[in-house]
């Protein structure tokens, strides 16, 4: 048993979160994992190499919109894509200009419906989300609305407690809170 104690308004708030220390996985792999020496990828091919060949059940994604507002798999729309793609753009592409870049000239970018398209058909596989753009309270919804068989097995990343606790009240099953921002 962790507890988190938070100071507010002259209030103390103690949380209790349990964990079961045998679920929390040894290696959360990060932006689907590094393929042929490229980190940050979130591309297809990373996530397929990282879960078929490395073994890999816990696999992070950055989660960014599109111009027409569809979540893609981006880190950032500035340096990431600098690095990805080899040149710089001033906004977010549509999500169909999106899908038609290669990945340094290689590897397949991706939708998050892509990637969950890929938790459907592997059934031990977990997201821990890292939700760029658009907040993780639409996130939520877009998921409970969508792919609520999936909930059960999306963690979601927030870098404030507040958020912590208002996504849990939104129905995530998972929270992570991140401090390190």
């Amino acid at each position: 048993i962790i507890a988190l104690y938070e100071q507010k308004v002259q209030k103390q708030k103690m949380i209790i979160i349990e964990v079961n220390l045998m679920s929390i996985p040894k290696l959360i792999t990060h932006a689907c994992g590094q393929i042929n020496g490229v980190n940050y990828s979130n591309s297809k091919e990373a996530l397929s190499y990282s879960y078929h060949s490395q073994g890999s059940k816990f696999i992070e994604i950055d989660i960014n919109l599109s111009a027409d507002d569809k979540y893609v798999l981006v880190h950032d729309w500035d340096k990431t894509f600098e690095y990805l793609f080899g040149y710089n753009i001033n906004k977010a592409p549509k999500a169909v200009d999106f899908k038609k870049l290669k990945i340094r000239d290689s590897f397949s970018t991706q939708t998050l419906e892509e990637f969950l398209s890929f938790m459907q058909e592997n059934q031990d596989l977990y997201l821990v989300t890292d939700v760029k753009a658009g907040g993780n309270i639409r996130f939520i919804k877009f998921i409970k609305n969508h792919y609520p068989k999936l909930l059960a097995r999306i963690y979601i990343q927030c870098y404030d407690f507040n958020e912590y606790l208002t996504i849990k009240d939104q129905g995530a099953l998972h929270q992570i809170l991140s401090l390190y921002q």
